[in-house]
């Protein structure tokens, strides 16, 4: 069907949610360093980047050193101020991401496309609202 939806999957992705910058996490994860909530958007976008892409779906717990995500960010303190939000939980010197396989690595991507695809009412008409 040509006119079916399909995801990107000849590149590596991630999903992202609309309006990132509008999120009171990164709204929260601003304030704290005292920086644009879109910078914070682009921000955790190349963090979750770098989780999805260096970290296996049976890498349990699925970590970076603190001090990884504040150089990976271009930020000190970025981890910190992430771990206010439900973003991300730190341990001593290792963060984690909360549910990381709801939202990262080839299954997860699996079961989340499925749900977009039926979410397609016609071919190539997507309806959000199913």
């Amino acid at each position: 069907m040509a006119n079916q939806w399909r995801a990107p999957t000849h590149k590596p992705w991630i999903f992202c949610q609309r309006y990132l910058s509008k999120t009171k996490e990164a709204i929260t994860i601003a304030i704290e360093l005292g920086i644009e909530p879109q910078t914070v958007a682009g921000t955790m976008l190349d963090v979750w980047s770098a989780f999805d892409e260096h970290i296996g779906e049976d890498t349990h717990p699925a970590a970076f050193l603190v001090a990884f995500i504040d150089q990976h960010a271009g930020r000190p303190g970025f981890a910190m101020a992430m771990a206010k939000t439900p973003w991300l939980r730190i341990a001593g010197e290792t963060a984690t991401i909360p549910e990381f396989d709801k939202w990262f690595g080839k299954s997860a991507k699996r079961r989340r496309l499925d749900a977009l695809r039926k979410q397609v009412t016609e071919p190539g008409i997507f309806n959000p609202e199913t």
